[in-house]
């Protein structure tokens, strides 16, 4: 609210009260938090421990209930994808279907989650790109040039 009154001001407009304080985020599709995530935890217990339901809750609100149906149609997109983060397969097809992810780069460093904290290894870059090949049809060419355009991502902001 701050930062927009500031802007508007320094840019000559007039100050009008900030729409966005009081509305609720898409993915806010519930009025108790507590109970939403027990409900959750019930719900995805079968798939997932209560960690990682607590943290799929915290970062996608209630667009969780959207994993729910990888969960079901494969058991295997609960799984990490690598040791080194605690990413499911099913973000990474969440982030493809869901979110219009067509890149590599994108998932990793902007939808995920995954590389927030760093690289998080070839591991997790591999599983990565085979689900994202897999679902957007990429041939080996396709693949190995989005591994290597990570890479030039990485080496561009320091990354290494």
């Amino acid at each position: 609210d701050k930062v927009t009154r500031l802007a508007l001001t320094k840019l000559g407009y007039a100050s009008r009260p900030c729409a966005t304080r009081t509305m609720a985020l898409s993915s806010a599709g519930y009025q108790d938090f507590s109970a939403y995530k027990a409900r959750m935890n019930r719900q995805l217990g079968q798939y997932l421990d209560d960690s990682q339901t607590d943290r799929l809750v915290h970062q996608y609100g209630s667009d969780v209930e959207a994993l729910i149906g990888y969960f079901e149609r494969d058991p295997a997109s609960a799984c990490t994808l690598c040791a080194s983060r605690p990413n499911v397969a099913a973000e990474i097809r969440h982030a493809v279907a869901s979110e219009m992810a067509i890149r590599l780069d994108d998932v990793v460093y902007r939808r995920t989650g995954l590389g927030t904290i760093g690289y998080p290894g070839p591991t997790c870059i591999d599983q990565c790109a085979d689900i994202m090949a897999q679902m957007l049809s990429w041939d080996s060419g396709r693949r190995a040039a989005e591994v290597e355009r990570l890479g030039l991502y990485r080496r561009h902001l320091g990354l290494l």
